[in-house]
């Protein structure tokens, strides 16, 4: 069987190219799934947590743990390992000397859990470091301009955006600006902006490219171009199988289609055994315009009580996950991106200041 690849044209009124190709032809068995790389993550964990046995001051081993669990819950968006990631950190400031500690990593927690307010604080700390690099300078800006996009700053934002691409130019970067152009309904300049994300992604694993091609599904289903969203949902898949998020999309390209009841069955997979409230609450709509109120009762007190569980712990991202359409969520567009592209250990090592 031939694989589909997506190759990055837009044609006509922005409908994306789909090609056929041998060269392609990677075996979807031989490339790093969903379950492979969560397995690599717990194992990166348990490695982690017993040099902290056996080095239970370390300030920056701390941090590397908690980048860890962060990384792990962004793929499989459990609130547990947030929470891990979290008092991880709490730990890393303890240990660390007076007036220094993960600085930047707690900033962008900060955002991840919706605590908007309280990231611009961790990021003045940050620059009081005597010599900043290249990359730090650039992670600064990039967060402010989350921020900015987050209050609706959209100028600023993009300001913010280009600055860091102008510092350093690497996937993530881009792909910030991206999802500002798709947030400001510029589609055609999302479009490229991703697939110019893709070619500054020389990492090792298949996730970050399966997010990059998810956005870019997201971009298409929200231009209104459902068939090359469609597409792209599939390519995600074959570069990363079974990964959860990839439902999600396709579900929501499905209701634009009004295929309510296929994206229910998705967004019903995606939620197995997951406590997401958002996507509690996305069913619980879905079941309302398919006249199944019954159902639309049932999600919501199952978010509710999602939401009650973790109110104490994450508030803001409680509060999020009640307010936010997920439909339109650019607030949880963050939520779910891959760590650095470089590895995360050089996120925790840029993160702490001393």
């Amino acid at each position: 069987m031939k694989t589909l690849l997506i190759i990055g044209a837009i044609a006509g009124a922005g409908s994306i190219v789909v090609a056929d190709t041998a060269s392609f032809a990677l075996s979807v068995s031989s490339l790093p799934r969903y379950e492979t790389e969560v397995s690599r993550l717990d194992a990166e964990i348990a490695a982690i947590e017993e040099r902290l046995q056996t080095a239970p001051r370390s300030s920056l081993d701390h941090e590397k743990a908690s980048v860890a669990f962060e990384e792990r819950a962004r793929l499989t968006g459990g609130f547990a390992d947030y929470a891990s990631a979290e008092s991880l950190l709490v730990r890393a400031f303890e240990l660390a000397p007076a007036g220094a500690g993960p600085f930047l990593t707690r900033a962008a927690l900060h955002y991840t859990m919706h605590r908007f307010d309280e990231v611009e604080a961790d990021l003045a700390a940050f620059e009081t470091k005597l010599l900043l690099n290249t990359r730090e300078r650039a992670a600064i800006a990039g967060l402010r301009g989350d921020v900015a996009m987050q209050a609706g700053d959209f100028v600023l934002a993009e300001e913010l955006y280009r600055r860091s691409i102008l510092l350093r130019k690497d996937m993530k970067s881009v792909a910030r600006l991206a999802m500002l152009m798709t947030r400001t309904e510029r589609w055609d300049e999302a479009e490229r902006l991703y697939r110019e994300a893709s070619l500054a992604y020389h990492g090792g694993r298949t996730y970050p490219t399966a997010w990059l091609l998810l956005q870019r599904a997201r971009n298409a289903r929200m231009r209104g171009d459902t068939d090359s969203a469609l597409a792209l949902c599939e390519a995600a898949e074959r570069a990363f199988p079974n990964w959860w998020i990839t439902d999600v999309e396709r579900a929501e390209v499905l209701a634009a289609r009004g295929e309510q009841h296929e994206a229910i069955a998705l967004l019903r997979e995606a939620t197995s055994g997951r406590e997401r409230p958002e996507l509690e609450r996305r069913l619980a709509a879905l079941s309302k315009l398919a006249g199944d109120e019954r159902s639309a009762r049932n999600y919501e007190r199952r978010a509710d009580a999602i939401d009650a569980r973790w109110a104490a712990v994450f508030p803001a991202a409680v509060h999020a996950h009640g307010a936010t359409d997920h439909t339109h969520g650019h607030g949880h567009a963050h939520a779910h991106e891959p760590a650095h592209e470089n590895g995360h250990h050089a996120q925790a090592q840029a993160g702490h200041s001393h």
